[in-house]
């Protein structure tokens, strides 16, 4: 079995004597809490993998240049979290030996974390233009005329991203009620037409007939292309979710009531 990123958990405290204090009485966080915190601190100004189990990060980091990103949330419940966190676990044992599978569930400090569908791919804009492609990208999100829906989780799938030599585990969505995507299709459209303006890459540069399986919510990752090296990995991971004890993953609602645009470390949030 393939090593995996793990978080400490109850059994993890055998070194304290202290009897099990009592369900916490605050409050969740309100969703907003993450749009204020949505970088983690950085560790160096240089590209040191070691510091990230081996990634390299993909666009070099130069001033005035702004990572941007669009995109949708959804922070799953506690009991969804540790549904998801089996699955990853599940993953692991299909992976094998090829290499560590990393979580995307909660950060170092096991705090759980919100998951992104995208809407665009990763963007890097000027001083000069992120300023007025916000607005640009404002316009589209509300111009779409798409308001609040709901995604439900449909599969699992292997995503490998040849500009990060990663693969990803991916679970697809699609809305709720209908199974097809046509909110997602129009916000995509509409997205691509800012992005383009600005000289920026599209993604899913399709029309409204986006392939269900192109939207999707990441849960983990591991370097390199293992399912390319491993006979039936892809239909191994695919008929995961359809075992008993994850059948309740396809009844699960995910709300969509806002679209996010990362811009640097501020997160603007559109209401649908």
């Amino acid at each position: 079995m393939m090593p995996l990123v793990d978080y400490a958990s109850d059994s993890d405290s055998s070194f304290s004597s202290s009897p099990p204090s009592a369900p916490s009485k605050l409050p969740p966080l309100p969703a907003a809490f993450h749009d204020l915190y949505a970088s983690t601190v950085r560790q160096s100004t240089t590209d040191d993998p070691s510091l990230h189990h081996g990634r390299r990060r993909h666009t070099p980091h130069v001033a005035g240049h702004w990572p941007s990103h669009i995109y949708l949330t959804w922070l799953p419940s506690p009991s969804q979290q540790n549904l998801l966190h089996t699955l990853v676990r599940a993953a692991a044992q299909r992976l094998g030996a090829n290499g560590a599978l990393h979580s995307f569930l909660k950060d170092e400090l096991a705090v759980p974390l919100p998951l992104h569908v995208s809407l665009s791919r990763p963007l890097v804009l000027t001083t000069a233009n992120k300023d007025a492609f916000l607005i640009r990208a404002q316009m589209a999100i509300s111009s779409a005329g798409v308001g609040s829906f709901a995604l439900s989780p449909r599969g699992l799938a292997w995503y490998y991203s040849p500009d990060a030599d990663r693969t990803f585990l991916v679970v697809k969505v699609t809305r709720a009620e209908s199974h097809g995507n046509e909110e997602l299709a129009k916000l995509l459209a509409n997205c691509n037409a800012a992005t383009r303006a600005f000289g920026q890459p599209e993604l899913y540069a399709v029309g409204a007939d986006v392939d269900e399986a192109a939207f999707h919510v990441s849960i983990a990752w591991t370097l390199g292309n293992p399912t390319a090296e491993t006979a039936g990995l892809d239909d191994a991971i695919d008929r995961l979710m359809l075992a008993e004890r994850f059948g309740g993953i396809h009844e699960w609602k995910i709300p969509i009531e806002s679209v996010k645009i990362k811009i640097g470390n501020v997160v603007t949030s559109i209401e649908l």
